[in-house]
């Protein structure tokens, strides 16, 4: 019994190897003397100065611009509404004006769905529906 191992496979597991080993990995970003065992542990800091809300870094100037150009954005329009050869902008004008036409008129559709659903539906089942489905009492 002869084994032979395709060299494609091989070739493969190789490539990656070598892609893998050009990685770029950083360097660590620490200094040796905190690995050294002599160093001392840190200063404990007050569980107080540490909960404290940080101080505002906005000024007040600062605060005065941005609200400014909030309302300035707020102030400009979303859309350029002035290009009245816009097609797109004549069909979501004509499908809100049908929306509106057809938010005003009741279907008659409906209401044949109405009375079609309330004579297929047997009263006990009905009364199930609307009731939901009461646990069993506990017979004494």
């Amino acid at each position: 019994m002869s084994f032979s191992v395709k060299p494609t496979p091989l070739l493969i597991i190789a490539l990656c190897t070598a892609l893998a080993a050009c990685a770029d990995l950083p360097e660590l970003e620490v200094s040796e003397a905190e690995f050294d065992s002599d160093t001392p542990y840190p200063e404990f800091v007050p569980l107080d100065v540490l909960l404290k809300e940080p101080e505002a870094t906005i000024t007040d100037e600062t605060q005065d611009d941005l609200d400014t150009r909030r309302e300035d954005l707020l102030s400009t329009p979303l859309t350029d509404t002035d290009d009245e050869d816009d097609a797109l902008q004549k069909r979501i004008d004509a499908l809100r004006k049908r929306q509106q036409e057809l938010s005003k008129t009741p279907s008659a559709s409906t209401q044949t769905v109405e009375e079609s659903a309330e004579q297929s539906i047997e009263d006990r089942l009905r009364d199930r529906l609307e009731n939901g489905i009461k646990p069993p009492t506990p017979s004494e």
